[in-house]
């Protein structure tokens, strides 16, 4: 006889049950009458801010990526969170930031490119405005936006 007290009682027909989950969400099934929800996120790249590493898996395994980085000059407590498509191999980031002593603008961009499963700069600058006027510039490759995380969202059904 099934009870409840001895954790045997089932409730209705399981078997016929559907689980539905939102992005980033995923749901399994590991034995009969276990069901485990949790975030679908597997870090990539995990570590000290850096411009060139390796990631664990390829992009296209999942349907959108999460880069966490930083520009040196600011530190790591002005993180900031760039989301793109797993499809992509080019990523664009840019952050504008207010620096309050100088009274200026500054951009830092960096345009990293993944190649396999190394990502790497092929493009960085950055540069101080006040008022609309530049005073400052510096070229290609120099301060970048440095990376300390990356996470993919969303595995994709092989």
């Amino acid at each position: 006889m099934n009870t409840i007290y001895d954790g045997t009682f089932v409730l209705g027909n399981t078997s016929a049950t559907t689980y539905q989950a939102g992005p980033g969400i995923s749901i399994t099934q590991p034995s009969e009458g276990t069901v485990r929800i949790s975030n679908d996120e597997t870090v990539l790249y995990s570590g000290a801010g850096t411009s060139s590493f390796n990631v664990s898996e390829n992009f296209s395994s999942f349907e959108t990526i999460k880069m966490h980085g930083y520009a040196a000059e600011q530190g790591t407590l002005n993180s900031h969170v760039f989301e793109f498509p797993g499809t992509n191999t080019l990523f664009d980031l840019n952050i504008n930031d207010f620096n309050g002593e100088a009274g200026a603008i500054v951009n830092y961009y960096t345009r990293y490119n993944l190649n396999g499963l190394a990502m790497s700069v092929t493009k960085a600058f950055h540069m101080w405005a006040t008022t609309g006027s530049i005073n400052s510039w510096s070229g290609p490759g120099s301060n970048p936006i440095l990376i300390d995380k990356v996470v993919g969202i969303n595995r994709k059904e092989v």
